[in-house]
Formats: structure tokens, C-alpha cells, sequence
């Protein structure tokens, strides 16, 4: 398999700020179950160096904590091609240097987007020095580490 065609798991996100961990940890729990059929990166700096990650790629999942008012826990999913993702969300996008909405208008305009890029948020609570997720929190990820299984099996299974 070329790496153009492995899917790209991108974890956003600060390990050792409590719940602000959501993004690497389900990425990496994600690959750790594709190991042959996905990538995996956590360190995602500014949004150049996101879109040279997802330039080539054909399906890309983005996931990431936000703090923007709703209950901790609360999951959203995104086809970031295909619909927009509110302001409150993308604005509040936890410890990064980059404003998401903002990556993919530019790699819009670059020609450099992933044939597919589904952006998945947790609304979290915690984001204070630490390695422990709030109790809201907890099932939100497995809820979401589900959803991502079951998108990427109907891929393999399209493919």
C-alpha cells in the first residue's frame, strides 16, 4: 500500500493537559487497531504543516477537545469538504496555534486538500496540567474511537 493511500489519523492536542489529551490518545488507539491501514501524527504545529500532512492523502480524520460552551462530553462530527464547521468550535479549539476553518480555507485555495477529511471534537472541560480525563469525558472517547472503527471498516470495505 502506497502511504498516499494509508488513512491519516491527526491528534490534536496536548498529552499532558487532562482532557485536552482526547485528540492524540483516540489517533493513536486508532492505529494501534490499523497499524497496516492508517498514520498516525500528534504533533501537528501550524496549519502549513498540517496541510503538507494531508495534501497527498485521500481520507484524513481529525480529532481534537473543544471548549465551546456545550456539555462536557458532548461529541460533534464534521465532512469538513462538504459542510462548514461552526465558528464557536473551530475558534475554541483547544491548545493550538492554528484555527482549523482557517487550514482548510487555505488548503482549499492551494489545491491541497484530502479527498475526504472528517474532523471529529470532543467538548471538554479540564484542560489544567495532568494525564487524567474528567469523568464526562470517558465515554465520549469510546464513543468516538467506535464511530472512527466503523467509518474506516466501510472505507476498507469500499476500497
Amino acid at each position: 500500500m502506497q502511504e498516499e493511500d494509508l488513512i491519516l489519523l491527526v491528534g490534536a492536542g496536548n498529552e499532558f493537559r487532562s482532557d485536552d489529551a482526547v485528540g492524540p490518545v483516540i489517533a493513536k488507539k486508532i492505529f494501534q487497531l490499523y497499524p497496516d491501514r492508517t498514520r498516525y501524527i500528534k504533533d501537528v504545529g501550524d496549519s502549513t504543516k498540517l496541510i503538507e500532512h494531508w495534501k497527498k492523502r485521500k481520507h484524513v480524520f481529525f480529532v481534537d477537545a473543544v471548549c465551546s460552551g456545550c456539555e462536557p462530553g458532548t461529541v460533534f462530527r464534521f465532512d469538513a469538504l462538504n459542510e462548514e464547521i461552526p465558528e464557536d468550535i473551530t475558534s475554541s479549539l483547544s491548545t493550538h496555534t492554528f484555527n482549523l476553518r482557517e487550514a482548510i480555507e487555505l488548503a482549499r485555495t492551494l489545491e491541497s486538500l484530502p479527498e475526504k477529511l472528517i474532523v471529529y471534537c470532543i467538548e471538554c472541560r479540564n484542560f489544567e496540567h495532568g494525564k487524567c480525563f474528567s469523568q464526562e469525558i470517558k465515554p465520549a472517547i469510546s464513543k468516538v474511537i467506535i464511530k472512527i472503527k466503523q467509518e474506516i471498516d466501510e472505507l476498507v470495505y469500499l476500497s
